[in-house]
């Protein structure tokens, strides 16, 4: 079977962008066709014909979502508007998402490497589903990830107590996803609570981390509170939010990394992600970043 190179996927890539045609791959060579030799079908070879298979697909509305997704998560509210712009037209969408990359040209440059990343994503797929069809091991190919090309626009800048009410807009957001899932008696509580403790005597011991394309232009907040005991200190996260469009790109995790790192360099030992209305597809990926279990919560609603 060929191997998975980087001509292959530029030789893949370049056919799977040409949808007037339909392309093969000789499983042997790597080598494209944009047919099939007469009396052998793909994956079903004749005795003396290519082992041919086809390439994987990508229409026109892969294309579309795939910059729909990089529009959404992009920092830059400027680029986002003029992409999204483009991207509510009707007829020439593709032309207008390309004018308006013109204007911005590092934003053009992170959409051609996102895509390419993208679209390679699929390919090593498509090349270690077809290793296990035919009984080979499959390689655990793992593509470039396109998160960090977006989380590049962003800053994590530090703040204290003092600018709380700058951060009402995403605090109110943050509550109304909770509000979405939990009791609004719960709900309200936590966040009054949190609330009255940061405007009052304990204020001096909580941080603000947030995520900027531009000052004042927030995608996401973070809150960390340190409390001390006769065995020391422990820093807290107790509130976490991040615009749901920016969520797929690790803006969360990367938050939450720079609150623990900043704790840790602080002299604090131990970090704890307490947050009651915390996303539950999350714990996996703090399990990942190597935090442990610490304790559950548990509700029960009558009726329910």
């Amino acid at each position: 079977m060929f191997e998975l190179d980087d001509k292959v996927v530029e030789s893949v890539i370049f056919a799977m962008e040409n949808q007037g045609a339909v392309s093969y791959i000789d499983m042997e060579t790597g080598i494209l066709s944009s047919r099939i030799d007469e009396g052998a079908e793909a994956g079903e070879p004749g005795e003396d014909a290519p082992d041919l298979e086809p390439i994987p697909t990508w229409t026109s509305q892969d294309g579309f979502r795939l910059m729909e997704q990089f529009a959404q998560t992009i920092g830059h509210p400027v680029v986002r508007a003029d992409l999204l712009a483009a991207l509510s037209r009707g007829r020439g969408v593709f032309r207008a998402f390309k004018d308006a990359l013109d204007a911005h040209p590092e934003a053009e440059r992170k959409w051609y490497e996102y895509k390419a990343r993208a679209m390679k994503a699929r390919i090593v797929q498509w090349y270690e589903d077809l290793r296990d069809v035919r009984g080979l091991q499959r390689l655990g190919l793992e593509p470039e990830d396109t998160d960090d090309l977006l989380l590049s626009d962003f800053r994590i800048l530090r703040y204290g107590a003092e600018v709380w009410g700058d951060f009402e807009p995403l605090v109110r957001a943050g509550r109304e996803d909770a509000l979405a899932r939990f009791p609004g008696t719960l709900v309200d509580h936590v966040f009054s609570t949190l609330d009255r403790e940061i405007r009052g005597p304990y204020g001096a011991d909580y941080s603000i981390y947030s995520a900027e394309c531009e000052p004042g232009a927030r995608a996401g907040m973070a809150l960390t509170r340190i409390l001390r005991s006769g065995e020391g200190a422990f820093a807290v996260l107790g509130f976490l939010y991040v615009d749901p469009e920016r969520r797929r790109i690790g803006l969360g995790r990367t938050l939450i990394e720079r609150a623990r790192e900043d704790a840790f360099r602080e002299g604090i030992r131990h970090f704890v992600v307490d947050m009651p209305f915390l996303w539950p597809e999350f714990g996996a990926s703090l399990e990942g970043l190597g935090y442990a279990s610490f304790g559950t919560r548990w509700l029960s609603s009558s009726g329910s």
